[in-house]
Parts: structure tokens; C-alpha cells; sequence
């Protein structure tokens, strides 16, 4: 089983590893995803068995995963692996994890524009900087580089009408890949 589990802002990464550890469901091992590869020891130390470095690559996700969950190429071309192999489980993770992404945009976009009308740089930078790395990650280049150029707008103090620009722009690259995730 992977299990997925996002530290808030007051529960430390190595905090959110042992919650899953004292669990203790059989077959479950925390994998940590985070920005700085440095954190890989205490990951480990804390109980992970993996650590990936955010941006995750999308490539070395379903390897990574076959690695963890036993396995190997027994003929289909699903990143080594038949349809019930752990590669192709990786990757049917890694598409439902891209859905739940897509999912949240919606909420993200209302987010961003209650921010915007309420004139809150802080969450506004904080929703492009993890939208600029995350939609990055998904392969969803044209928000990332929207969302880098909100963050750094904020940063950089712009006026109002830019920012705004932004937030619109932003808006309509997250629907655009909602509207084309649903139409699937």
C-alpha cells in the first residue's frame, strides 16, 4: 500500500513519518517527498525507507515504487511491468495522485482570487509557489511558469494591475486543464 501524507504548518516532516509508522499497517512504508534532498537522513532516520526530492520526477516515480513493492518486467511496456505489476501499480498511483491534483485546482483558483479581493500577498504567494512547483511536477508548464510570475510579482511588490493580470492568467491556465481533464 502507498500511503500519502502532507505535513501542516505546525507538524514537521519527520513528525508526519512517525504518525505513519505508529500506524503500523501491514505493508505500509512511508515515502517522503520534500524540496531539499539534504533532508534524506532524517526522512530516513524518522522511518521512511525512500526519499524523493521535490520536483518529483514523474519517471523515476513508478521505478522507485517497483523498487519498494517487489517486481520486474515481465513483457508490457508500462514502465516495465504487466497491468498488475507494481510498475503499472506505480503508475496508476502516480495518475490518480495527477486526477487529485486537477481536482484541487478549482479550490486553488478560489483561493487565490478570495486572496487577491482581500489583498493577502501572503497567501497569494504561497499558493503560486506551491502551485509553481507542483503544476511544474504534473507537467503542466504554461501554470507553472504563471504561477513563478505571480510569486515573483509578489516578491517584487508589483502594482495591483499586474498582480491581477496574473491571478487571471493563472485562472484561466488551471481551468483550461480542469476543463481538459474532464473531457477525457
Amino acid at each position: 500500500m502507498v500511503r500519502a501524507m502532507s505535513p501542516g504548518p505546525t507538524v514537521s516532516h519527520a513528525m508526519t513519518v512517525r504518525v505513519l509508522v505508529a500506524e503500523d499497517c501491514p505493508g505500509t512504508q512511508p515515502i517522503a517527498a520534500q524540496t531539499l534532498k539534504a533532508d534524506r537522513d532524517r526522512c530516513v532516520a524518522a522511518g521512511c525507507n525512500d526519499h524523493l526530492a521535490k520536483p518529483l520526477d514523474e519517471r523515476a516515480f513508478p521505478e522507485r515504487m517497483q523498487r519498494h513493492l517487489g517486481g520486474g518486467n515481465d513483457g508490457d511496456d508500462r514502465a516495465g511491468g504487466s497491468v498488475n505489476s507494481p510498475a503499472a501499480a506505480a503508475d496508476d498511483a502516480m495518475e490518480d495522485l495527477r486526477k487529485g491534483y486537477v481536482a484541487s485546482l478549482r479550490e486553488a483558483i478560489a483561493s487565490l482570487e478570495r486572496a487577491f479581493a482581500n489583498g493577502d500577498q501572503k497567501s497569494i504567494r504561497t499558493i503560486a509557489h506551491q502551485t509553481r512547483g507542483v503544476a511544474g511536477m504534473y507537467g503542466y508548464q504554461a501554470l507553472a511558469e504563471t504561477a513563478g510570475l505571480l510569486e515573483d510579482a509578489i516578491i517584487e511588490n508589483e502594482h495591483a494591475e499586474i498582480i491581477q493580470e496574473l491571478v487571471d492568467e493563472f485562472a484561466q491556465c488551471a481551468r483550461s486543464i480542469d476543463r481538459a481533464a474532464t473531457s477525457r
